[in-house]
């Protein structure tokens, strides 16, 4: 939704590569979903780009929270499948 306001608000805040019927919100709408998801996923297809320093700033982040949390997602679920049912600390060898 921040990209659709940046957009509505500043259509240069955007590279848009096809800039026909971007005029319509509903198309704003969903291609600022678009550039999010693969901005999150750090795909980067570039078909838009990010043109102004506050959406380039807003992108990094979100680029590197979307790494963050699939990092953290995947931790906890390996530790969860890792470690046994009812197995805590106590079943584990100590340091000596």
């Amino acid at each position: 939704m921040l990209y659709t306001m940046l957009m509505v608000l500043d259509p240069r805040a955007f590279n848009v590569a096809d800039r026909l019927g971007v005029d319509s919100h509903a198309v704003v709408s969903s291609l600022m979903i678009y550039f999010s998801f693969v901005t999150m996923a750090t795909l980067g297809y570039g078909d838009i780009t990010p043109q102004l320093p506050l959406p380039q700033i807003l992108s990094a982040i979100e680029a590197v929270v979307g790494q963050i949390y699939i990092a953290i997602v995947i931790a906890w679920l390996v530790s969860r499948f890792v470690m046994e049912p009812g197995q805590g600390d106590e079943g584990r060898p100590g340091r000596d």
